[in-house]
């Protein structure tokens, strides 16, 4: 097969760039159109007739790939944060490979994006301040989510201060008991049953 430029141009902001490429072979010839970071597109943008050999048209589609990956990972994010974990299964679940997807993430945090650190403190008080869960319950729904469990057990640690756990017991059995402190050997094991459902 023989490769060739037909035309590039630079797309919107300049960050992406229109490549055509034409592709010969015994059966005829195709044009195929691709969307790539302007970067990876530079070498072939102001030369229509430029022979491509079959590894670098192999490489410009990878770069395609990738580029539809972090497009994909920006409208993702326009609906809201994500944690780097659910962006990357979000775009899995789109069909996008597990290598581009992990490179989405990776672009999604340098430029800053996506904070795993913010949005992990975030989750932690939501979790304690509203929900009333406790440390195990937090923990185990975190990790549900795909944060890593040192990142979490470290957040948690750090915020262990400010997080209310002791009024949240109170409240807690306030809400469901009525008091605080049981009356019997029974009302114990039913309070000390239902605080563990909610992770103390």
């Amino acid at each position: 097969m023989i490769f060739s430029v037909v035309e590039g141009h630079a797309v919107g902001d300049g960050e992406t760039a229109s490549l055509t490429l034409r592709c010969e072979g015994r059966y005829g010839s195709e044009e195929k159109t691709l969307l790539l970071f302007s970067e990876d597109a530079a070498p072939y943008l102001f030369s229509p007739g430029l022979m491509i050999e079959p590894e670098q048209a192999v490489a410009l589609l990878a770069a395609e790939r990738r580029c539809a990956a972090v497009r994909a990972a920006l409208r993702l994010l326009s609906y809201g944060d994500n944690s780097s974990a659910a962006l990357c299964r979000k775009l899995r679940q789109k069909g996008v490979s597990r290598e581009d997807a992990e490179y989405a993430c990776a672009q999604m945090r340098e430029k800053g994006y996506i904070d795993d650190r913010a949005l992990l403190s975030d989750e932690i008080r939501a979790d304690a301040c509203e929900k009333l869960w406790g440390r195990r319950r937090i923990e185990a729904s975190l990790l549900s989510k795909g944060y890593d469990r040192a990142a979490v057990r470290e957040t948690l640690s750090l915020l262990e201060e400010e997080l209310p756990f002791a009024e949240n017991r109170k409240k807690l059995l306030l809400r469901k008991f009525g008091k605080t402190k049981p009356q019997s050997a029974e009302e114990s094991q039913k309070m000390r049953a239902f605080l563990y459902r909610y992770g103390y």
